[in-house]
């Protein structure tokens, strides 16, 4: 019989270790089986559900894009203003890229959003976008405004990012002074700045 002598332990304790570790196998008790790994599952590589998280809410600021705000409806209530028609020409250019809704922010009066809304259907209709109706609906916005002392961090970060040619997509001119980014090729222009829309510059 071979005796294990002083120096020979440590490697025949490690051994018996390993031995035991792979012939151990899975143990439990009662009803519960083991959670075994699928062979061949491997995890997702990194930044995987990151990039899905930035895709996310890059299509929430986005969809604000979509969103008439009361403000770019001139005096009279039922026309909108200069910057306003521009904003919703860029709408009727983008709607046929994205699956979002026509949003008019609703006032307190049930006939003049009424109104709104018809005058909407028309403009679209006369910039020959196929809408239907019914995607042109009253609602409130999802973006989020801003309290003071935020806005001077966002404008200096929206400057960083111009000055860098930074941001999601090509940037353009804004006719609403919201978030802005780009769909099917035509700079859009939300009233408001997203409060999900990380990697898009709030102007």
């Amino acid at each position: 019989m071979h005796r294990v002598t002083k120096n020979q332990r440590p490697g025949a304790l490690w051994l018996m270790l390993l031995t035991l570790a792979t012939t151990a196998g899975c143990c439990h008790t009662g009803q519960k089986p083991c959670n075994d790994i699928t062979p061949g599952a491997i995890p997702q590589p990194n930044g995987t559900y990151t990039c899905q998280w930035i895709h996310a809410q890059m299509a929430r600021a986005d969809q604000d894009n979509f969103v008439i705000y009361r403000y770019e409806w001139s005096a009279d209530n039922t026309k909108l203003t200069p910057r306003g028609q521009e904003h919703l020409a860029r709408i009727a250019q983008g709607l046929p890229e994205v699956p979002f809704p026509v949003v008019i922010e609703p006032s307190c009066d049930e006939r003049l959003d009424e109104s709104r809304r018809a005058a909407v259907l028309e403009v679209l209709a006369n910039c020959h976008a196929q809408v239907n109706p019914d995607r042109v609906v009253l609602g409130r916005s999802e973006a989020e405004g801003l309290y003071g002392e935020e806005a001077p961090g966002a404008a200096a970060r929206m400057l960083s990012n111009r000055s860098s040619g930074q941001g999601a997509g090509s940037m353009g001119s804004l006719g609403g002074g919201g978030t802005s980014s780009t769909l099917g090729g035509a700079s859009m222009s939300g009233g408001g700045v997203s409060g999900v829309g990380i990697g898009v510059n709030p102007y």
